[in-house]
C-alpha cells in the first residue's frame, strides 16, 4: 500500500509538472476529454451500457466537457455500430434538442479467432486531425549515460479479445447498444457536474497516459470506414470552436493531443492465447517521455495498415 501510495503521488507531481508545460493545452474542446482513460475505462466495462454509466461518473474525472458553454458537464451517451467483424462505440454529447456530436469512438475489429485489436479516436471537431491512441501494456527503456541520453522504446499492440465488454459485444445473444437516455431525458442517478480547471483534469487523468500509445496508423479499417458513415457533427460545436481550430493551427502545435510524441512502433503480431499480448516492437518514446531532441512532432494523415506513418441515446448538459 505504501508503495502503491508513493507511485501514485509520483505520477499526480508528473501530471501536474505536465499541465503547467505552456504547450500543454490546446485550446480545443478535446482538452476536456481525456481519450486514454476512456480506455481504462472501456477496459474494465461489462457492457456498453455500463461503459456509459463510468464515462458519466463525477468520481471517474474523464469526461470535463461543456460544448453548450453552461458550466456543467456534458451528459455522454453511447451507441454501438456494429458491422462484420467490427464494432465502433460511438461516443456522444447531446449540444441542444436535435443536434448531436460525436466526442469520440472506439473501434474494435476481430483479427483471428481469439484476436480483437482496439483503437479510440478523437473526432476532429474537438482535437483536430488524426487524434488516435491504442492500450499497449508494456513499454521498455533503456540507454546508457545522463537525462539527454537515446531511449530506447518497446510497444505492445494489446490483444483485447477477452476484456470483458469485447466478450458482451460478441456474445451471440448480443444486440448493439444505442443508448435510451436524449436531450431532455436522463438516468436518474446522473447528476451533472462543474467542470473542473483544465490544470485539475489533466493532472487527474496522467496515470491513464502511461497505458497508452498515440499512433497514425490505423488498424481498424474496415469498421472505420463504416463508422464515419454513421458519424454526428454539431453546427454548434463546429462554428463555436473555428476561431480556436485556427489559433491552433497558426500556433504550429500538434493539432489533437499534444505533450506526446508519435510513436507508430507497435505492430500487430500473432498474440499467444485468448488474452495474450502481441510481440513488443521497438519505436520512439511514448506520451510524456520526450525522446532524444524533446519537443512535439507534427503529424500528418492516418495512414491505414500497419506500415510506417506519412510525413507531414441522449445527453444533457
Amino acid at each position: 500500500m505504501k508503495v502503491s501510495l508513493i507511485t501514485w503521488l509520483l505520477l499526480a507531481i508528473a501530471g501536474l509538472a505536465q499541465a503547467q508545460d505552456e504547450g500543454a493545452e490546446t485550446g480545443l474542446p478535446g482538452d476536456g476529454f481525456s481519450l486514454e482513460g476512456a480506455i481504462s475505462l472501456f477496459s474494465t466495462s461489462q457492457s456498453p451500457e455500463d461503459f456509459e454509466k463510468a464515462l458519466n461518473a463525477a468520481d471517474n474525472g474523464i469526461n470535463n466537457l461543456d460544448l453548450n458553454q453552461d458550466g456543467d458537464t456534458d451528459y455522454l451517451v453511447v451507441e454501438d455500430i456494429a458491422e462484420g467483424d467490427g464494432h465502433a462505440i460511438a461516443i456522444r454529447s447531446l449540444i441542444k434538442d436535435g443536434e448531436t456530436q460525436d466526442v469520440a469512438v472506439i473501434e474494435i475489429e476481430k483479427t483471428g479467432e481469439k484476436e480483437a485489436v482496439l483503437q479510440i479516436f478523437g473526432d476532429e471537431e474537438l482535437y483536430g486531425a488524426d487524434a488516435i491512441a491504442e492500450p499497449s501494456d508494456e513499454k521498455y527503456f533503456g540507454g546508457k549515460g545522463g537525462p539527454d541520453a537515446p531511449t530506447s522504446y518497446m510497444a505492445v499492440v494489446v490483444n483485447v479479445w477477452m476484456w470483458p465488454c469485447v466478450v458482451t459485444i460478441w456474445a451471440p445473444v448480443y444486440r448493439p447498444w444505442i443508448s435510451p437516455y436524449r436531450w431532455g431525458y436522463y438516468p436518474a442517478w446522473w447528476k451533472p457536474y462543474r467542470v473542473h480547471p483544465f490544470a485539475w483534469h489533466y493532472q487527474h487523468c496522467a496515470p491513464f497516459r502511461l497505458r497508452c500509445t498515440h499512433v497514425t496508423v490505423v488498424r481498424t479499417n474496415r469498421i472505420h470506414v463504416h463508422y464515419h458513415a454513421h458519424r454526428k457533427t454539431s453546427v454548434h460545436v463546429h462554428t463555436h470552436y473555428k476561431s480556436a481550430h485556427e489559433r491552433h493551427a497558426r500556433s504550429g502545435q500538434k493539432a489533437g493531443k499534444v505533450n506526446h510524441n508519435d510513436h507508430d512502433g507497435a505492430k500487430s503480431a500473432p498474440a499467444k492465447g485468448s488474452g495474450g499480448m502481441n510481440k513488443p516492437t521497438k519505436g520512439a518514446a511514448p506520451a510524456g517521455k520526450p525522446s532524444k531532441g524533446g519537443g512535439n512532432k507534427s503529424r500528418g494523415a492516418a495512414k491505414s495498415g500497419g506500415k510506417a506513418p506519412s510525413k507531414g441515446g441522449g445527453g444533457r448538459k
